[in-house]
């Protein structure tokens, strides 16, 4: 495959010619999977109303997603997401909107605290709160926290913290590799120029440095120019 994938590329840059710039990006990388999705919905659950929570317990089943102030949603196993049931935006929401930042903060402040329950290493590399981070007319679509799992931690057998004690997981993600934000960029400017071997970048890097190569500016880009 390796083979057939650099002829396709030799190629490639012999049909462009020697006036021609070629520029490969290859990955994203590939990396163990360890991700506490398969408990973060629970968590949440034990991060709610102590006797919301204590009541649906001795039912022996999850309260309806419309007595939650928070819930998880379905998301990629890199990042555990959450949905911050608001009023006004959601069908049943319980959370005002003059409420809605210090939940967040709170929420941001405890999910930063989980740990694994085998190693006692923090589980999160980030808890990002998106409406503080991001904008545009869709942001309401998007989740109302990320949670980015550290990908160094062994989080699979579950997670703990003061707040909510160890939570286990009842069910394994289907796969064990994911994929990386990391990859190779290759620039091979054309013939008589030097060639630039940036080193391993990230996703959100590729676009600022094509910019940078070709004196475009772009100002609002979440990664950097790798390209000096």
């Amino acid at each position: 495959m390796y083979r057939c994938l650099d002829d396709a590329l030799a190629a490639l840059v012999a049909a462009a010619g020697d006036g021609v710039t070629v520029i490969v990006a290859a990955g994203p990388g590939f990396a163990p999977l360890h991700s506490a999705n398969p408990v973060l919905d629970r968590v949440l659950l034990r991060l709610q109303q102590p006797r919301l929570r204590y009541f649906w317990s001795a039912l022996r089943q999850p309260p309806p997603l419309w007595l939650r102030h928070y819930f998880a949603m379905r998301h990629n196993a890199h990042a555990g997401a959450v949905r911050i049931n608001l009023r006004g935006r959601e069908p049943h929401g319980r959370v005002a909107a003059a409420d809605y930042e210090r939940v967040v903060d709170e929420l941001c402040a405890s999910l930063g605290e989980l740990r694994s329950i085998d190693t006692g290493r923090s589980a999160i590399d980030e808890v990002v709160p998106v409406h503080a981070r991001y904008s545009g007319e869709c942001l309401d679509d998007l989740p109302d926290v990320l949670v980015v799992w550290k990908r160094e931690a062994d989080v699979d057998a579950g997670v703990t913290s003061p707040r909510t004690g160890a939570v286990r997981p009842t069910y394994a993600l289907p796969r064990s590799g994911d994929h990386t934000t990391e990859l190779q960029l290759f620039i091979a400017p054309a013939a008589g120029s030097k060639r630039s071997w940036p080193p391993s970048v990230r996703l959100v890097d590729v676009a600022p440095s094509i910019c940078a190569h070709l004196s475009v500016a772009m100002p609002e880009a979440d990664g950097r120019s790798v390209i000096t």
